[in-house]
């Protein structure tokens, strides 16, 4: 059983969010298509959201994997 923390039921809810939307469209868009789906319906539901938040990295391999997401720092 999951460890039971405060995000579990958020979680839960954007989940079931995504799901619903997915059920709607189907798997025939592009992922550009969910996105904007997902922001209106969360927008709709009262979720306090953002689409494309943009994330700066601290540093240059975390800026190198954000252009190669593939690239993993090494410990």
């Amino acid at each position: 059983m999951l460890k039971e923390t405060k995000y579990n039921e958020l979680t839960e809810q954007i989940i079931k969010v995504f799901f619903e939307v997915y059920n709607e469209l189907g798997f025939v868009f592009l992922e550009k298509v969910y996105q904007n789906a997902m922001y209106i319906e969360l927008k709709n539901r009262g979720f306090k959201v953002e689409a494309q938040k943009q994330i700066y990295p601290v540093n240059f391999i975390q800026a190198l994997s954000q252009l190669y997401p593939t690239l993993k720092p090494s410990s």
